[in-house]
């Protein structure tokens, strides 16, 4: 019986296996140069700046991700939107839907921005900082919830080249901006304005690539309602899934900046950047798989195949990672941060984080199935993971160690819920 397994795992992946990652390695090339090259700005980072410093910009750059939860929301709305627009009414119809969103959008966001400002004093109380970091920390917010609108047409057109080449803007910019900028001596602020200036750059490319894809794709479409995206059914499944999962990323991060001594958060902190690389490296699954089962949705056609390919994948990827932490954890540490990080004590919360972004990594790809489906009940169980990851953290958090395990529980209760309701809802019961 053993004998047959390996082809029988064979024949499943080559028939099931989307032909769109088959086709899409350049998209998945820039997915991993992106995650490279965020990794090698940590690494200029940790290397150039003193511990404490390097610990409060990851704190300050994990609050940057919760102040930009609609990003992720923005941009897999606005592609599925598109993917079932230019089925149902043609490319006319995904100008016009930008453009409102747009218009309708702007207003928030500048409100946001003066709201923020006004508590910006009470933030630096608390993460111990001047009050330009945390500036800072606004205005690239502000640049980074633009960006997610061009590419959200991008990667519903399937323009997974125009795509590729918009983030590799992104964190090329990033990179190279923030190796200069921090060498000079501008240090925490050297990096943040890398990041809003390569934000800008991104947005500003990405919006030109999206209005020569939309013009030489021709304007037939009789539609002529210019209400843009539907967000009111949309959103809120949505943006409870980013919160969440934006939440589970970051929180821990920020309570270490909080919480532990400024030397110990900037180990914990590289012990997130590692352990996430499990997270990050299937997530080019992630962007092909939502306008793909988007499609299929709207033409009638089976989803199911695209989960169980992507699940290998995922699983496949992402224990590879927890594999060579478990055997040359300290290794690793050293070549990529330095001997100073590599103590026993950082290896173990590398290991242990690792395992715990496997899990989210899973959780990640399963949620956006069934947005990309609509089965979205199922995704309120989320919620209940951030609320015991925090409710942990805040009660134990003596040592980085402590923390992690506190994430892990809440990661493991979420994606228990979540299952126990798509099974319970039948949510996972989609064509076949």
């Amino acid at each position: 019986m053993a004998a047959d397994i390996s082809p029988r795992i064979i024949t499943s992946l080559r028939r099931n296996l989307p032909a769109a990652i088959g086709q899409s390695w350049t998209l998945a090339a820039a997915m991993l140069a992106s995650q490279l090259l965020s990794y090698l700005f940590q690494l200029v980072m940790s290397r150039s700046l003193p511990a404490s410093e390097f610990g409060l910009l990851n704190g300050l750059m994990a609050f940057s991700f919760l102040l930009v939860i609609p990003v992720n929301t923005i941009q897999l709305t606005v592609a599925r939107q598109t993917a079932e627009t230019v089925v149902s009414s043609g490319y006319a119809q995904v100008r016009r839907y930008l453009r409102a969103d747009l218009r309708r959008t702007t207003p928030i966001i500048l409100g946001g921005l003066v709201a923020y400002l006004v508590v910006s004093p009470l933030l630096a109380s608390f993460f111990h900082s001047p009050l330009l970091p945390i500036w800072l920390v606004g205005a690239v917010s502000l640049a980074a919830l633009y960006l997610p609108f061009a590419e959200g047409v991008l990667q519903g057109l399937q323009r997974f080249q125009s795509l590729a080449i918009t983030i590799l803007t992104r964190y090329v910019g990033k990179l190279g901006l923030g190796a200069f900028l921090v060498v000079i001596g501008m240090g925490v602020e050297g990096g943040l304005t890398a990041l809003l200036l390569a934000n800008i750059a991104a947005a500003l490319f990405a919006f030109t690539l999206v209005s020569f894809g939309l013009s030489s794709a021709g304007r037939k479409s009789d539609a002529s309602a210019d209400t843009g995206t539907s967000y009111p059914r949309d959103t809120w499944p949505t943006l409870v899934t980013y919160a969440c999962v934006v939440l589970l990323m970051n929180v821990d991060v920020m309570l270490a900046r909080h919480y532990l001594s400024a030397t110990d958060s900037a180990h914990y902190a590289i012990a997130a950047l590692l352990g996430k690389i499990a997270y990050y490296l299937p997530g080019f699954l992630i962007i092909i798989i939502v306008p793909k089962v988007a499609s299929a949705r709207a033409s009638g056609r089976s989803t199911k195949r695209y989960l169980g390919a992507a699940s290998l994948a995922t699983l496949a990827a992402s224990g590879g990672v927890v594999l060579v932490y478990g055997l040359f954890p300290r290794q690793v540490i050293s070549i990529l941060f330095g001997v100073r990080y590599a103590s026993p004590e950082t290896a173990t919360l590398v290991l242990f984080y690792s395992v715990a972004m496997l899990i989210l990594s899973v959780l990640y790809l399963e949620v956006h199935y069934l947005l990309a489906s609509r089965y979205t009940g199922p995704l309120y169980g989320l919620l209940v993971g951030p609320a015991v990851a925090l409710a942990v953290m805040v009660s134990r958090h003596g040592n980085g160690l402590e923390l992690v395990r506190a994430l892990t529980v809440g990661l493991l209760v979420a994606l228990l819920v979540v299952n126990l309701l798509a099974v319970a809802l039948r949510g996972f019961a989609v064509r076949s």
